[in-house]
């Protein structure tokens, strides 16, 4: 293998020729031209594979000439001088520097490579580290002291470290004091706007980010693009509920956002602060290696369904929790419009953002998309949204079946019984087929629930556990055999189409 690539030392793109990173557009280059400075391959590659693209990366140093190629974002195959496959991959990503060109119209002949994009990258980050690779400047003096008094590091390690970005001090301060109430969460850094938040990040290594939706110089959304790049790290979004943020909950969520929430109005609100620590702690849990972009479908062309009685029609139960909220849009939007079901979706965003979510969902889905409202009575071939904050019930109503708070609910925080009570008056009031379908995050269902739904003949639909951002649940439905299918995220609309 040539020499391993020197993280300092960053492969340049040349302006003569200039790199043209376009897309073929009848057959014409479209696009920019230009030069890229201090960009690492690997985050070249993330990336593309991010961005689900299919493309040709071609690196050349000197004499040697290596081509990484993409389709729909998986990394398919590599070649370069005699090597090919995998070999090849790591000898190319060893290089220590040179021109990279890109091309839209290449195409691999064959797939040599089968392991996804994410296992292909940690391994390169896994090889550099037993190399010794290490970027100098990544080590702080907090490393080196902490490296001396081993009992320290060992009180560190136990505390989740924490980045607060946002572009108001005050607001700052609150959301810092609101995560270290209890001890357990420390802030090893604030930044008033992406820039300096990108600067920090290169330094410390934060479990966990809140970042703001709107600020200066960078904002949120260019931010989070380039912490996905650089450093992908769990993030809670912070918005302050303006209709510019409603209307880009869907790009936060593609891009790998674990969870939104509202930013909080004042520094002595006990209940938004427990709320901010259980997500900002639940969040720090996300396996963010695992996020994958999700197209969505332009169109999804409509079914004819043979209308059924009232009630015969099956139910069918979505449920995500954070870091799912990309693959409950993705879901909803392959399903077609005219499906004689009754779907109800729930997500775990605070209830201020039930109505900002259904409207997102809206916009990408060929169903009818509406936030649960008791008042009225649920159609089929339309998609009710609700929080798992409302802790909502399934009944009956005089002409047919609708959702209402449960009035003996006391936590809004206690999601287990949201939806342990709805599955049971589901099953208990609905004369159809009751199924479910369990998203990345879902949580706290127990499996009396879970039995209930298999009991009366219903189906339990689960996203695979290897392509959870949070997946402690569904692991236990599988080892449990509770599940009758489990697939990735692609394939669920299409298991949900064959329910009846």
């Amino acid at each position: 293998m040539v020499a391993p690539q020197n993280k300092t030392d960053s492969p340049d793109v040349e302006t003569t020729p200039p790199v043209a990173l376009s897309e073929k557009i009848g057959g014409k280059e479209s696009g920019f031209a230009g030069e890229l400075q201090n960009i690492q391959l690997d985050s070249l590659i993330q990336l593309y594979c991010l961005s689900a693209e299919t493309i040709t990366i071609k690196i050349i140093q000197d004499d040697y000439t290596g081509k990484v190629f993409l389709e729909n974002g998986e990394i398919v195959h590599a070649e370069g001088g005699p090597r090919s496959g995998e070999e090849a991959f790591f000898t190319i990503m060893a290089l220590q520097g040179g021109r990279i060109e890109t091309s839209q119209m290449e195409k691999a002949e064959k797939r040599t490579i089968h392991k996804n994009y994410q296992f292909l990258l940690m391994e390169v980050a896994r090889l550099c580290d037993e190399n010794g690779w290490i970027e100098e400047e990544h080590k702080t003096p907090d490393d080196a002291s902490m490296a001396r008094d081993g009992s320290r590091a060992l009180a560190e390690e136990k505390k989740l470290k924490a980045l607060v970005v946002d572009d108001s001090l005050f607001m700052r301060k609150i959301i810092a004091g609101m995560l270290t109430a209890e001890g357990d969460i420390e802030i090893i850094g604030m930044a008033a706007n992406g820039k300096e938040a990108l600067e920090k990040i290169t330094t410390v290594k934060p479990d966990v980010i809140t970042l703001d939706a709107n600020m200066p110089v960078m904002d949120g959304l260019t931010t989070l693009k380039h912490i996905m790049i650089r450093k992908p790290c769990p993030v809670i979004v912070m918005s302050s509920l303006a209709s510019g943020d409603q209307t880009s909950l869907t790009q936060f969520f593609t891009l790998g956002a674990v969870d939104f929430l509202p930013k909080p109005v004042k520094d002595n609100n006990i209940l938004v602060q427990q709320q901010i620590l259980t997500r900002a702690r639940s969040a720090a849990q996300a396996n963010i290696q695992n996020f994958k972009r999700l197209p969505f479908p332009p169109t999804v062309d409509p079914v004819q369904q043979t209308p059924a009685e009232n009630g015969r029609q099956p139910l069918v139960v979505f449920v995500s929790g954070l870091g799912g909220y990309h693959e409950m849009l993705h879901v909803l939007s392959s399903l077609p419009a005219g499906l004689n079901f009754y779907l109800v979706a729930f997500q775990s965003l605070p209830e201020e953002f039930t109505h900002p979510f259904s409207s997102c969902a809206g916009k990408i889905s060929q169903l009818p998309m509406r936030p649960a409202d008791s008042k009225r009575d649920l159609e089929p071939g339309h998609c009710y949204i609700a929080s798992l904050e409302s802790h909502i019930v399934f009944k009956k109503s005089k002409t047919g079946y609708c959702l209402v708070t449960d009035a003996t609910s006391c936590s809004r925080y206690d999601r287990g019984k949201s939806m342990n009570g709805f599955i049971r008056t589901a099953v208990d009031n609905f004369p159809g087929d009751v199924h479910g379908v369990f998203l990345s995050g879902t949580a706290g269902i127990e499996q009396a629930s879970v039995e209930a739904i298999r009991d009366k003949k219903g189906k339990i639909i689960a996203q695979a556990p290897s392509s959870c951002m949070m997946s402690t649940f569904l692991e236990e439905l599988t080892d449990k055999k509770l599940a009758d299918t489990v697939v990735l995220p692609g394939a669920i609309a299409g298991e949900v189409l064959k329910l009846k």
